[in-house]
């Protein structure tokens, strides 16, 4: 899986969770439920083979060269340099 499979608010909600971030807090950092934070996890988990959020964790760093640009780029919180 790469991360352009993903939808906006899927990236979103990864980035809250490998921030440490709870259901909760992500629910309200993004404006939504803590439900539809729980329905985009679940996504995230069937989309990367994860059975657990250390599994997505490590998912997310492996694919990004686990390198801080490479992350935040994969995230969208940055642009790419062209």
């Amino acid at each position: 899986m790469k991360f352009e499979k993903l939808t906006r608010r899927e990236r979103q909600v990864c980035d809250h969770i490998v921030r440490g971030q709870e259901n909760k807090e992500i629910a309200m950092s993004l404006g939504i439920s803590p439900r539809t934070v729980e329905d985009h996890r679940r996504e995230l988990m069937r989309k990367s083979g994860a059975h657990n959020v250390v599994q997505l964790v490590r998912f997310v760093y492996d694919i990004t060269d686990a390198t801080p640009n490479r992350f935040d780029l994969a995230m969208g919180r940055i642009e790419a340099n062209v």
